[in-house]
């Protein structure tokens, strides 16, 4: 392409002129030739000088083409980078999602297991609201009863002080775990005497007689001792007949 405008030059003047004249016209179509090619390199001048600015210019649209082509790759290397930090969080949301979905799945499996139960569950609440209800009736009741035996305990105790109290009698503890049993209103002619004796265990677990003022007969003491402590299905004597028994062997000995 650079020889192109030298080779139509050439082709213009052998147009123009033909075959080559004899030599007294060669210096003429030398000086003619000169002058064209003198116009082919001027043209050529200014092809090249077109063709330099084309290229510079096509060089610069090349390098800002590449600019922009660098600039957008950063760009969407950017985008890449981020799309993948997105799809990146994106897949660890979607593993907590798929935990809690299985989570959940648990949960509703066993809330489904646990309404399952609830009848017969229901059913053992029922008997056991039943049971608790019988026994509560069951405690009232004997709540009541006991009520009833405390009220008569309380009855026969206020009884029996008034009745102590008649009778002159006395319980008071003394010394070395006797028991002190006194007894007065016994003597018509002395109704403040006081009668007493001196009760007590043994080592045996047997009942003794410590001490007696006034001493009654040694063989009636002996006798009802030996009934407290070995009672029979004949004579069950306890330890208030017991004290019954001295009282009545105190008025024998008054009246003698």
């Amino acid at each position: 392409q650079r020889n192109e405008p030298l080779v139509m030059a050439t082709l213009a003047a052998q147009a123009q002129y033909g075959e080559p004249k004899p030599a007294h016209d060669l210096g003429a179509s030398i000086e003619r030739l000169l002058m064209q090619t003198a116009g082919a390199r001027a043209s050529i001048d200014v092809w090249a000088q077109v063709t330099s600015n084309s290229v510079s210019t096509l060089e610069s649209s090349h390098r800002t083409e590449m600019a922009a082509a660098r600039a957008e790759l950063a760009s969407k290397e950017a985008q890449a980078r981020e799309t993948e930090g997105q799809v990146s969080s994106f897949k660890g949301e979607r593993s907590e999602h798929e935990k809690k979905k299985e989570a959940e799945a648990g949960e509703l499996r066993r809330l489904d297991e646990t309404l399952k139960s609830l009848p017969s569950q229901a059913e053992g609440l029922r008997v056991e609201l039943a049971r608790l209800r019988a026994s509560v009736s069951l405690l009232e009741g004997e709540r009541s009863s006991r009520g009833q035996a405390l009220e008569q305990q309380l009855n026969d105790l206020t009884r029996g002080v008034v009745m102590y109290k008649y009778l002159g009698l006395e319980f008071q503890r003394a010394a070395d775990d006797q028991l002190l049993i006194r007894f007065t209103h016994l003597d018509p002619r002395d109704w403040g005497r006081e009668f007493g004796f001196n009760v007590s265990l043994g080592g045996d677990d047997a009942y003794r007689v410590d001490a007696c003022q006034p001493h009654i007969g040694q063989h009636e003491l002996l006798s009802l001792l030996a009934r407290l402590n070995a009672p029979s299905e004949i004579d069950a004597m306890e330890f208030p007949g017991f004290v019954v028994e001295m009282r009545r062997a105190f008025l024998r000995f008054i009246g003698q």
